[in-house]
């Protein structure tokens, strides 16, 4: 039972009469997840962050009812996740603390990657991203509830960093004056994505590591952590996955000159995004694409740079200064895409 605290073992009681062993997994910023086994099955518990979270009962309907959905579209049960169900009959569990707890069954022979290494995964998550679009297109009504609102509205972002910005202890704005100034100067990077598009049901959240892989074949499994699904624009989604697979470099890099947008790893990701999603957008869609990772490369930096002059409480870190190198990170980024906005408009077919 090492690994595991009392906390974990009594919600995992809530869906099993087993004592499970285990520990957890993962590197996200929000959840806590947990890869526990009960002899030969295998299960993934999660505490769902209630400060980020707060109506975690209405984002787990989303995501009761995207999996429905794609059970229907697609019966192999390995191309989607599957909820277990507390031994009340209920979707999850609702702890002391206000905390939801969801337990999903084990994908065996599976693994994640935070990083993508080759073009070849490159491709292999793009098109499980544009899967998920394109299977839940024809979604029924009503439309997902929004879990965050305002989750990816750079504009905004930038508005709630500005009031940090200026209530912020005059040590920590003095430590973050040169990425305070270059948010202040490239506002416009905010508003590149047409708030005029379409909404869609979309995944919000479309980094690599929330994509299973298969141990044996490396191809693509099924796609993760539906938290974040909820009504949204495609070319966010692509943004996102552009922005968070182009380097290589850590998320907290200090090494700014190692950070740099590998050609070919976002030549896959066009390329196996749009295999799938071609007949679900738009033109003006198409269009917006190669846009849209500067802003979410700027909209993340903006969301780093605050919460590290807020004092850290968003975001979980391992050292000081942790979400300054964050923002500086994704501010290259920045940069980068909008120096190479030709380059992935070639890859993207505008």
């Amino acid at each position: 039972m090492s690994g595991l605290d009392a906390s974990v073992r009594a919600a995992f009681s809530r869906f099993s009469s087993e004592e499970p062993q285990g520990g957890p997994i993962g590197s996200g910023h929000i959840n806590d997840t947990y890869e526990l086994r009960v002899g030969r099955d295998e299960f993934v518990l999660q505490r769902v962050n209630p400060a980020v979270f707060p109506y975690a009962e209405t984002q787990m309907e989303n995501i009761r009812r995207i999996l429905e959905h794609l059970e229907k579209k697609s019966p192999d049960p390995r191309s989607r996740l599957s909820l277990v169900k507390t031994r009340e009959g209920t979707a999850y569990w609702k702890g002391d603390d206000g905390a939801v707890w969801r337990c999903y069954g084990g994908q065996s022979g599976t693994e994640t990657f935070d990083v993508i290494d080759s073009p070849e995964r490159a491709y292999e998550v793009a098109k499980a991203f544009g899967v998920f679009l394109r299977l839940l297109v024809d979604l029924p009504v009503p439309p997902l509830v929004e879990t965050i609102p305002g989750f990816h509205d750079a504009p905004a972002r930038f508005r709630a960093f500005d009031t940090a910005s200026k209530n912020a202890p005059a040590a920590r704005r003095e430590e973050a004056a040169d990425v305070i100034a270059f948010a202040c100067s490239h506002q416009e990077l905010s508003r590149l994505v047409p708030d005029s598009l379409p909404l869609h049901a979309c995944h919000y959240d479309t980094k690599v590591n929330n994509v299973l892989f298969d141990r044996e074949s490396k191809k693509a499994v099924c796609v993760v952590d539906l938290d974040t699904a909820m009504p949204g624009r495609i070319p966010i989604d692509f943004g996102d996955l552009v922005r968070s697979g182009a380097s290589e470099a850590a998320e907290d890099c200090r090494d700014l000159d190692a950070v740099e947008v590998r050609p070919a790893v976002i030549k896959a990701l066009a390329t196996g995004f749009l295999e799938e999603v071609h007949g679900v957008i738009s033109t003006e869609e198409r269009a917006a694409l190669p846009d849209a990772p500067a802003e979410l490369a700027y909209e993340l930096g903006v969301r780093f740079l605050m919460d590290f002059l807020e004092g850290d409480i968003y975001f979980k870190t391992k050292r000081p200064s942790q979400n300054l190198d964050r923002a500086r990170v994704q501010f290259k980024l920045a940069e980068a895409f909008v120096r190479d906005k030709s380059v992935l408009a070639g890859y993207c077919g505008v």
